[in-house]
C-alpha cells in the first residue's frame, strides 16, 4: 500500500500536466520571437516571466520600429505585459531640424484635420507633442508621424482631444460601443464597460494585450467619448 502511494505521489509531482506551467514561458518566448522575426531582421532579445511579462531588448533604427515591435508582440496570446527596453540606433540631428520635419509632415497628413493646432517641441531627440485636436485618431496619427523621423529617440504625446460641442447621449454612445464590440471583438466576451457623461470605464479580461489596447483606442475614436479608463486585464492561457 505504501509503495502504491509513493508511486501515485511521484506521478502527481512529475506529471507533464502539472509541470507544463514551467515549460510555458519557453513556449511563449518562442512564439514572441517568431512573431518578431516574421517582420524584423534586427537582433531583438526576448525574456519571458512565468506571469506572461515580456521584456524586449536590442536596437532598431527608428522609434516607430520600437512601437511597431511592441504592437507585434502584443498580438501574441499569453503576453500580459511588455517591458519595451529597445534602444534607438539613430543619428544625432539638430532638434530644430527634427521639429521642422515633423511639423511639415503633420501638415501633409490627411488624417490630421487641424495641423496648425498641434505643437512640436524637441530636446535631445525627445519629442513632446502638445496642442489640441478634435479626434483621438488625429492624436495617434501625430504620434506615428513623429515616431518614424530620423533623430527621434522618444515621443511623449500630450495632445489634448477636445470633446465635440454636441456630444451624443450616453444611451446613444452605449449603442455605438456595443456595435464595435459585436462587429470587431465578438470573441472578447469577457469585456464589460460603463459610461457616464461620456466617460467610459472598461473592465473584465481580453484574450490578448493587443485587444486590450485596441478596444480602448477604438472607443476613444467615437465622437462624444471624452475619456476611456482602461482597467482591462489580459487572461492567462495556462
Amino acid at each position: 500500500m505504501k509503495k502504491l502511494l509513493i508511486v501515485l505521489f511521484s506521478f502527481l509531482i512529475f506529471s507533464p500536466a502539472l509541470t507544463e506551467t514551467a515549460k510555458n514561458p519557453d513556449m511563449l518566448k518562442e512564439n514572441v520571437m517568431q512573431a518578431i522575426n516574421n517582420r524584423y531582421s534586427d537582433d531583438i532579445s526576448v525574456n519571458v516571466s512565468s506571469e506572461g511579462e515580456v521584456t524586449l531588448e536590442g536596437r532598431v533604427d527608428t522609434y516607430w520600429d520600437k512601437l511597431n515591435i511592441y504592437g507585434t508582440v502584443s498580438h501574441v496570446k499569453g503576453v500580459r505585459m511588455i517591458s519595451n527596453q529597445i534602444a534607438i540606433n539613430t543619428e544625432n540631428i539638430p532638434d530644430d531640424m527634427i521639429e521642422q520635419n515633423i511639423e511639415q509632415t503633420i501638415r501633409l497628413n490627411e488624417m490630421i484635420l487641424e495641423p496648425d493646432d498641434i505643437k512640436v517641441n524637441v530636446d535631445g531627440g525627445m519629442v513632446v507633442l502638445g496642442g489640441t485636436v478634435s479626434f483621438e485618431k488625429e492624436k495617434q496619427a501625430a504620434r506615428d508621424v513623429a515616431a518614424w523621423h530620423e533623430g527621434v529617440r522618444s515621443v511623449r504625446n500630450d495632445i489634448e482631444v477636445l470633446p465635440p460641442k454636441k456630444a451624443k447621449s450616453d444611451e446613444n454612445l452605449k449603442e455605438v460601443l456595443n456595435s464595435i464590440m459585436e462587429n470587431q471583438f465578438s470573441r472578447e466576451d469577457q469585456v464589460k464597460f460603463t459610461i457616464d457623461d461620456g466617460m467610459v470605464t472598461l473592465k473584465g479580461k481580453t484574450n490578448t494585450l493587443w485587444a486590450k489596447d485596441e478596444i480602448a483606442d477604438q472607443f476613444r475614436e467615437v465622437r462624444g467619448i471624452k475619456k476611456v479608463d482602461n482597467n482591462l486585464d489580459v487572461a492567462m492561457i495556462w
